[in-house]
């Protein structure tokens, strides 16, 4: 570990204890004696197993052509319109098939330790995680079938309140950030939004601050750098980006820490001194448990892992001590060759690469030692041949004694005793509030980054600026001093004005579609409210509606002669003005109200387009001027008023 890393890393273990009320509460009901860091927590998972929907179809001569693969229906245009037909329907030979994801997996994560997940990609390792961070729905979804149970100190995931993310903290795979934001902004909004620097000296005192973890990462020579997107917004490196996320995954005081696939993007040294820092100082300094899953981890960064979880084809080939996992796999007769990585070498376990680890005489190419799994479960291995699928393998180890011991120890945890009185029980309801900052804190919070988010939308601001500035010169030239008496004329001048102002914003769809998966990822870690999202987007969007207001109102206004009574008073002239503005702001508002809605239903912005070009046209045609009021049939007048 870097020396810089090291004095962040004693800074923190160092930190003074100051008691919150939050905290305070939650370790009186919890019975634990550091009222100033979050109760440890210990997760068992029992006979744990996920699976999904998915449509297949036959397999035919004519799939070649259909979108059909494997006998899965691929998620084509085509295919979508053929779901949709019911002849299609009633000749298509497609049934809903439920595959498996995860079976059949059992174990305990205690605080203090650090587990790795390993596996080769599809193995099942995310959704491991997810379903440990109560990201998959155990209730309410029949696409996702889960079974089995997760208990947190003894309470069932299914009877925890809304509150389990600030318990259990979970970072996913996709790098979903604002590329308009510095380095520096991500990592201090996702600070305050975690209760740092808003809650008083508690959350200051338990947690890094940003600074700490810019210094921790790396980051500090491109902090004040736009982390940039992968098309035409350049910023920093993928590998940078990859270290934001997991810089915003170490705020907060979790007391488990579920990291996936983290070390994407980084150099070897990188993650060394990432996974150091999280043994040593959330691990074992702050009693924390961590669960991450890493591809091919090496030797080093292997070997600080106290014990490791090992998936394929969402089987569980082994959990248990890392220092065990070898003697486990050799009484198996698979032994790991010395100039061959441990990891590198589970991974090949129940697959074609196997064979080159398999002994020709023995199971294990030695005799047997004693105590070992394969002496003494003697119905493990009835042949020469070493078990090769997953399937097998999993079969081996639930009758290991490494499975057996742990399967013991979960029964004799005291959460698991039956008689209530856990000693870290998890009934917190009213214990501490469900996001880290107050409603109003957070809706300040979120305002903010809003406005630096559409004043650093240059290109947006400046094309927009110039349209109306045009558009307005057009509309006034075109109704140059209208006939007053021309009522046409008039409201012509009226609806193309709302009708302007109603299509310039459609080009916000596409940043509205954008937001939704960092405010899907902040709003499951209970960081963000839904509230305080929708009251923010509206105050960022005020200054640039206000003032495109003003420009082409004023221009359409003036130019096109609406202020033709010139014997009226200046005070009732500037009142008629102020109305006509106000007539346009709040339509203004209301376009970008019911666009921001179309990118909230909507799955995608190819979806959300045609949507909103689509109420577009309803709205001309309902608007009452292209189509009079009186020519409506009695059974659309609904939709003038």
């Amino acid at each position: 570990m870097s020396a810089t890393a090291l004095t962040i890393a004693e800074t923190m273990s160092e930190l003074p204890p100051v008691p919150d009320i939050a905290t305070t509460a939650v370790a009186t009901r919890l019975g634990v004696k550091d009222q100033f860091a979050m109760p440890p927590m210990d997760i068992c998972f029992q006979n744990l197993s996920v699976s999904v929907e998915v449509s297949v179809a036959e397999q035919r001569s004519s799939d070649v052509n259909s979108g059909v693969s494997n006998g899965v229906k691929l998620p084509t245009v085509l295919n979508a319109m053929r779901s949709t037909m019911s002849v299609n329907r009633m000749r298509s030979k497609t049934h809903v098939e439920r595959r498996p994801i995860l079976r059949d997996v059992s174990g305990r994560i205690k605080p203090g330790t650090i587990t790795l997940v390993l596996g080769r990609p599809g193995s099942g390792k995310s959704t491991l995680l997810k379903a440990l961070g109560g990201q998959l729905p155990f209730e309410g979804d029949n696409r996702v079938g889960v079974d089995g149970q997760v208990t947190y100190n003894g309470t069932l995931q299914s009877d925890l309140p809304a509150e389990l993310p600030r318990f259990v903290g979970y970072v996913g795979q996709s790098d979903d950030h604002f590329a308009t934001l510095t380095v520096k902004e991500t990592l201090q909004f996702a600070y305050e939004f975690a209760g740092g620097s808003t809650n008083g000296a508690a959350e200051s005192a338990t947690q890094p601050t940003p600074e700490q973890v810019i210094s921790l990462l790396g980051l500090d020579h491109c902090q004040d750098t736009i982390l940039g997107d992968a098309t035409a917004l350049r910023g920093v490196s993928g590998g940078e980006i990859k270290r934001v996320t997991l810089g915003e995954g170490l705020f907060g005081n979790q007391s488990v820490l579920l990291l996936d696939e983290i070390s994407t993007g980084l150099d070897a040294a990188a993650t060394l001194d990432i996974i150091r820092l999280l043994k040593h100082t959330f691990a074992v300094e702050q009693h924390r448990a961590v669960v991450a899953s890493l591809l091919q981890p090496t030797p080093e960064v292997f070997a600080l892992f106290d014990e490791v979880l090992l998936l394929n084809a969402g089987e569980m080939l082994y959990y248990g001590p890392r220092e065990a996992v070898g003697a486990h796999f050799a009484a198996l007769g698979l032994r790991c060759p010395q100039e061959r990585p441990v990891a590198d070498f589970l991974l090949d376990l129940g697959t074609s690469q196997q064979a080159q680890y398999e002994a020709v005489d023995h199971p294990s190419g030695l005799p047997p030692a004693a105590g070992s799994d394969f002496e003494t479960n003697s119905t493990q291995l009835s042949s020469q041949q070493c078990p090769r699928s997953p399937q097998e393998l999993a079969a081996h180890f639930h009758h290991s004694a490494v499975h057996l011991d742990m399967l013991a120890d979960m029964a004799t945890h005291p959460a698991a005793a039956e008689d209530g009185n856990a000693p870290r029980d998890l009934a917190l309801a009213g214990a501490m509030p469900a996001f880290p900052q107050s409603f109003w804190r957070n809706t300040l919070s979120l305002t903010r980054r809003q406005l630096i988010l559409m004043r650093r939308n240059v290109a947006f601001l400046r094309a927009r600026g110039f349209m109306t500035i045009l558009m307005g010169l057009i509309y006034g030239s075109a109704f140059f001093q209208a006939n007053p008496t021309d009522i046409q004329l008039v409201l012509g001048l009226c609806f193309q004005s709302l009708l302007f102002l109603l299509l310039g914003q459609t080009a916000q769809i596409a940043s509205f579609v954008e937001a939704r998966v960092v405010f899907a990822k902040q709003r499951r870690a209970q960081l963000t409210r839904s509230t305080s999202y929708v009251l923010a987007c509206c105050d960022g969007q005020l200054p640039a509606a206000l003032a495109e207001t003003v420009v082409f109102g004023s221009l359409a206004y003036w130019l096109g002669g609406l202020d033709f009574d010139t014997s009226a008073s200046s005070l009732t002239l500037a009142a008629r003005f102020l109305a006509f503005e106000g007539l346009l702001f709040l339509t203004l508002l209301a376009a970008i109200a019911w666009f921001f809605v179309v990118a909230a239903i909507s799955s995608d912005r190819n979806v959300a387009f045609p949507v909103a070009m689509a109420s577009i046209v309803a709205f001309i045609i309902f608007a009452g001027f292209a189509v009079p009021k009186g020519q409506f049939p009695d059974w659309l007048i609904w939709g003038y008023w």
